[in-house]
């Protein structure tokens, strides 16, 4: 993003996007429903890469959603 934060989005049920802009669901609980959501404006998106894929007990913490 323009401001240098990051998003790790592990399933494509994390996200929604729209028009102008990137739901982000953060924080998911065990029955799925997520703590948090942050919108993002499709101009601040500057870079997509792909993460490797991740396997049970080695992914990142998903409670923490970004770097």
């Amino acid at each position: 993003m323009t401001a240098g934060k990051t998003y790790d989005i592990s399933h494509p049920e994390q996200v929604i996007v729209s028009r102008g802009r990137v739901d982000v669901g953060r924080g998911a609980s065990p029955d799925g429903v997520v703590e948090r959501v942050d919108h993002i404006a499709l101009i601040h998106i500057v870079r997509v890469e792909v993460l490797p894929p991740v396997t049970a007990g080695s992914g990142p913490d998903q409670s923490k959603g970004s770097h």
